[in-house]
């Protein structure tokens, strides 16, 4: 489990990493804006890589037992904030999934290395040499050649 007092308060997944002592989420190393509670759920999650996180625990975890809130309502908002930050898809996730009246699972890879590192790895994996028939190239041009002389 990860916790803002171990030695892993930055957590990177992606091309992302959250520090999950300043709270602040960067993309890239660049700084994405993100409210606190989205964040505070966004690091709830990211505690418990591939685990469900309960409706009640998230409850719990991010409003104390006095405070009233429109709960369905925040929690949708808070996990709708985090997925625009990401630029995630509820259905088709790569970090979020929601678990219907259960709750949410963080199914991102974390990694202990910096996000530029993953990015390139991400970019080295997932490359595919497509060869392009050279007819196609070559009635490209010649329709390029006679648009430009027409």
């Amino acid at each position: 489990m990860l916790s803002a007092s171990s030695n892993f308060h930055r957590v990177s997944f992606g091309r992302f990493e959250a520090d999950l002592r300043s709270g602040e989420l960067r993309k890239d190393g660049r700084r994405v804006r993100l409210q606190a509670k989205p964040f505070h759920l966004l690091a709830l999650l990211l505690e418990h890589p591939g685990e469900v996180v309960t409706r009640e625990e998230i409850c719990r975890t991010l409003w104390d037992a006095e405070t009233f809130v429109d709960f369905d309502h925040n929690l949708g908002t808070a996990v709708n904030k985090i997925r625009e930050a990401l630029n995630d898809a509820a259905d088709n996730p790569r970090y979020i999934e929601t678990l219907p009246k259960r709750g949410y699972r963080f199914i991102g890879k974390i990694s202990s290395e910096p996000p530029e590192v993953m990015a390139a790895q991400d970019a080295q994996e997932s490359v595919e040499f497509v060869p392009v028939p050279v007819a196609k190239v070559w009635t490209a041009r010649k329709w390029r050649l006679g648009f430009l002389a027409w």
